[in-house]
């Protein structure tokens, strides 16, 4: 015959480690979409650059 108080602690166990692969299966997708926005944002700075660069060369005066 088990313990009332044993069984109620081996629930609780077993209800933090379920809660803690379920948030190590979140912060892996957040790793990864923090991944993503790094990339996009540096393709977007690189782009930004280039128009940049496009209108400086316009508003450069014929010599």
């Amino acid at each position: 015959m088990s313990h009332p108080l044993l069984e109620a602690l081996e629930q609780k166990i077993r209800l933090l480690l379920t809660e803690s692969a379920t948030l190590r299966l979140e912060i892996a997708q957040l790793e990864q979409e923090n991944a993503r926005l790094l990339h996009q944002q540096q393709v977007w700075e690189t782009e930004l650059g280039q128009l940049l660069e496009r209108f400086d060369q316009v508003n450069q005066p014929l010599d």
